[in-house]
């Protein structure tokens, strides 16, 4: 088994890379200290309709991605004089200038952009040692929006030629005075910045702060709004044009640099508002806690449907992750807090609510949380999610859903659920379907869902009961397009004894293909169950595949308006449970 973080590593050293949950706005402005807040993503069509440079911005964009020459150049108002005119075209006819104008492989435009022109003041060109001395050498400074790297020409305007060109892979370049402006209006048009400022908006000053995207790998830039003794940072998505969060901080300091990002942002708000911390949910007759574990992913729990509990507890301990072309290569994936935690793939916000549509009609809602590695969809980066389904007619399915892309196409993943159903520390029956009617079952037990497994009509495999008579029916993903395949073991619960309640850092073998998942070791040897509390452990499996029309845990890099974008096409595996009462 390959070790996560030495592939990771590795991963970043050849990158060398230098979302969103919903947060009420405070109202007025925030202290110096507090956590930093996410915005809810403005859709792009209303900044576009709202902000005129961005909507021409787009435009020209569109115009230069369908011309000989795919780069947004200085607009005339941003060149001081006929020198920086000069010095543009200059750099623009050299071929090492615009070596990554297109895809290498294609020949497909590229979004490309000039963001700087300077004079070369004379200790640089000492520093160069370039022979400069009349000041006729000027730097000229493109970003390649799609490989995310900056190439500087030095052009001398004397001689009409450029000097020298420099790749700086992976580096950001200072922003132009177009971007400055539409970053500005597009923070100005987030409500959430709007209440935070309030009626100081006229008055505040606006500067500009390098501020890094490290998980999205986009262009991004802090917008800082001074007001007196404080300021307001907004980091805001240029590749995506929106607002991703902001903070309160004092005013800024040379001295005493203030570093905010997207990574940084986004770890103190979950840290903040999830990890540890029960949030409550009220809807649909449901009512329903989460929180945010250190390595099991959001865990559900006390969850009641019409004030009766259904369901006590409810995670994902570990991703088994395993390579059919390598024997024992794998990685046990935990999900979980994005600090001070062992996860590898961490949630990057909050948790988001999804409307369910059956045959054109809501019927209930998802609880969705978000996990990733540091540079998915990179090769060998991972995302999950957590996906709790909630009906309004009290059925509820536990998912869980993997985006890929992973190592291969030759991939299996196998997440692994702990459920504690019903009633806490109720006692249970348990049955599986036969040939005909239900059998008890007596004993701890596991059992693999396959070809041959037996459904009873309306496709349930196991049915759990209560003492008063009422309980669930256990319906499995099956079917011939993607059957959950899935390991289920029935285990006696123990109170006093941790048998997965507290957090699981790691948990079972990653590339175990057998029933040796890890639950095993709570049915070894197996005693009675009948008349007692049981967990549920369920562990589904599914396979990638990248055949075009067959996608599935499966994510390509795309390219989108000369930028890199990417089609997901998610796996999902999870049992549904369908509630019954003393009637059947």
């Amino acid at each position: 088994m390959v070790p996560r973080i030495a592939l990771l590593i590795l991963i970043s050293f050849f990158i060398l890379q230098c979302g969103s949950g919903k947060e009420e706005a405070s109202g007025g402005h925030g202290t110096e200290g507090e956590a930093g807040k996410l915005a809810a993503p403005v859709p792009a069509a209303s900044h576009i309709a709202a902000i005129p440079e961005l909507a021409a911005y787009k435009k020209d964009l569109e115009r230069i991605l369908t011309s000989p020459l795919p780069v947004l150049t200085l607009p005339d108002a941003e060149l001081h004089d006929e020198q920086e005119r000069l010095a543009q075209e200059l750099a623009l006819g050299d071929s090492l200038f615009l070596k990554e104008a297109r895809k290498t492989d294609t020949g497909e435009a590229l979004h490309n952009e000039i963001m700087e022109i300077r004079l070369l003041q004379k200790e640089e060109t000492q520093r160069l040692k370039l022979n400069c001395e009349n000041g006729q050498c000027y730097w000229v400074e493109l970003y390649n929006f799609y490989y995310r790297n900056t190439t500087a020409a030095i052009v001398d305007i004397l001689e009409k030629k450029v000097l020298r060109v420099d790749y700086l892979e992976s580096e950001q370049p200072a922003l132009n005075a177009r971007l400055k402006r539409i970053a500005r209006e597009i923070a100005l048009n987030t409500p959430e910045i709007k209440k935070e400022l309030g009626a100081d908006l006229e008055q505040a000053k606006v500067v500009f702060k390098d501020s890094k995207c490290e998980r999205s790998l986009h262009l991004c830039v802090a917008v800082v709004f001074i007001l007196k003794d404080r300021a307001l940072w907004v980091i805001v998505d240029l590749n995506d044009h929106f607002a991703i969060g902001y903070k309160w901080s004092g005013l800024p300091d040379e001295n005493r640099p203030f570093v905010m990002t997207e990574r940084s942002l986004q770890n103190e708000y979950i840290m903040e508002h999830f990890c540890g911390v029960d949030q409550v949910l009220t809807k649909d007759e449901w009512e329903i806690n989460s929180n945010l574990t250190s390595s099991d992913g959001l865990e559900v729990k006390n969850a009641r449907f019409r004030g009766r509990e259904v369901l006590h507890s409810a995670k994902i301990v570990d991703w088994h992750v395993s390579y059919s072309f390598k024997k024992d290569f794998g990685y046990s994936d935990a999900m979980g807090c994005p600090m001070f935690s062992s996860a590898a793939n961490v949630a990057f916000r909050g948790t988001e609510l999804e409307d369910i549509v059956e045959n054109g009609a809501y019927s209930g809602f998802a609880l969705i949380m978000d996990f990733r590695s540091p540079v998915w969809p990179l090769p060998c980066n991972y995302r999950y999610q957590n996906r709790y389904e909630f009906y309004k007619d009290g059925r509820f399915r536990i998912c869980g859903v993997n985006m890929g892309q992973g190592c291969g196409v030759t991939g299996w993943y196998r997440p692994v659920f702990r459920i504690d159903l019903g009633q806490a520390g109720a006692a249970q029956a348990v049955e599986q379907w036969g040939e005909k009617k239900w059998e008890p079952q007596t004993s701890e037990f596991w059992h693999l869902q396959s070809e041959q497994t037996a459904y009873s009509p309306e496709g349930y495999l196991f049915k759990i009961s209560e003492g008063d008579g009422s309980g669930f029916f256990l319906q499995p993903g099956s079917g011939a397009a993607r059957p959950d395949n899935a390991f289920s073991y029935f285990a006696v619960q123990h109170p006093g004894v941790d048998e997965g309640e507290k957090d699981l850092s790691t948990f079972g073998p990653c590339c175990n293909t057998d029933y040796r998942q890890g639950p095993e070791q709570f049915i070894e040897p197996a005693e009675g169950i009948s008349e007692k509390h049981n967990i549920l452990w369920y562990v589904p499996q599914m396979a990638n595949n990248n055949e075009p029309g067959s996608q599935y845990c499966w994510t390509e890099l795309t390219l989108k308006e000369g930028k890199q974008s990417f089609s997901v096409w998610p796996g999902i595996v999870g049992p549904m449970f369908v509630p019954f009462t003393n009637q059947h």
